[in-house]
């Protein structure tokens, strides 16, 4: 019987330890996405090009609010810190769309110089979350 309930112990850790592991998968995924697009986005020559690669990011910064990265693994969801990595999210999905925007009026040049941005708060974010 205890062999049993040691066992089932550690089925159970090690399925949370799993789930864990997936989701830092899938937000370190989503940042990926994220840089492969960002380039992409820079080096784009056409509107629908800077608008497809923005597209994804798009995608990705969502998703990637739904994570949450390693180093704030073990704060409870109503953490300053959460909070402020989901706000840091937001922020960058905004960034994205108001780049976005430029790029629909016919702005490439402009919204690339905007697209400067991003950087800066990849820089900034990567120090307080990653």
């Amino acid at each position: 019987m205890m062999k049993k309930a040691f066992f089932t112990g550690i089925m159970v850790f090690n399925a949370l330890m799993i789930s864990n592991l997936s989701m830092a998968a899938d937000l370190g995924e989503d940042m990926s996405i994220l840089a492969k697009n960002y380039q992409a986005f820079n080096t784009a020559a056409t509107t629908t090009d800077a608008l497809q690669a923005l597209a994804q990011m798009h995608t990705a910064s969502l998703d990637a609010k739904q994570s949450t990265p390693m180093k704030l693994m073990d704060l409870p969801e109503d953490d300053p810190q959460i909070k402020a990595y989901q706000n840091a999210m937001d922020r960058l999905t905004t960034e994205i769309d108001e780049i976005t925007d430029l790029v629909k009026a016919g702005k490439l040049e402009d919204a690339k110089q905007q697209g400067k941005v991003i950087e800066q708060m990849k820089s900034e974010n990567h120090k307080l979350f990653k």
